[in-house]
């Protein structure tokens, strides 16, 4: 888990300029220890859960979000809870459990990386009948894949 004050955020994007560092916010904070106070902390039980994948990258993701909220029944809830759901309902977190971490991108060809990011988003978007939305991805998406030819 990474948490960061509102006042990081914002200076991560005003100040960011790599493409890595645009995409993924949290890079610009960790890469810059002198600037911002970092601190890991390990999960020890009942929270050390790795074989759990509770983020939202990916259409399967958002199922499992989805199904969380449905079956806890309100948006107060805590790490605890979700894990003991797990426990109650042994195949919730096979939703998503195929689904591998992404790769953050680097600068050896972020445009054509982000153009591939701006697909599936919009692939996503569609199914979500977000149709403006899928068309600005896939406008972003081709304006990438020209500078990289």
């Amino acid at each position: 888990m990474e948490v960061f004050t509102r006042q990081a955020l914002e200076t991560a994007a005003a100040e960011a300029n790599r493409p890595w560092e645009r995409e993924h916010v949290t890079p610009f904070l960790w890469t810059r220890p002198e600037r911002f106070h970092l601190h890991n902390v390990v999960a020890t039980p009942p929270l050390d859960h790795p074989e759990y994948r509770i983020t939202v990258d990916t259409e399967e993701d958002y199922m499992l979000a989805r199904a969380v909220y449905e079956t806890l029944g309100s948006n107060r809830f805590s790490l605890v809870d979700v894990i003991m759901l797990f426990d109650r309902y042994p195949w919730l977190p096979y939703i998503n459990r195929h689904v591998t971490q992404k790769v953050v991108i680097t600068e050896r060809d972020p445009d054509r990386a982000l153009a591939q990011e701006c697909l599936e988003a919009a692939r996503w978007a569609e199914r979500q009948d977000l149709h403006r939305v899928a068309a600005l991805l896939r406008a972003e998406a081709e304006r990438r894949m020209d500078k990289t030819r």
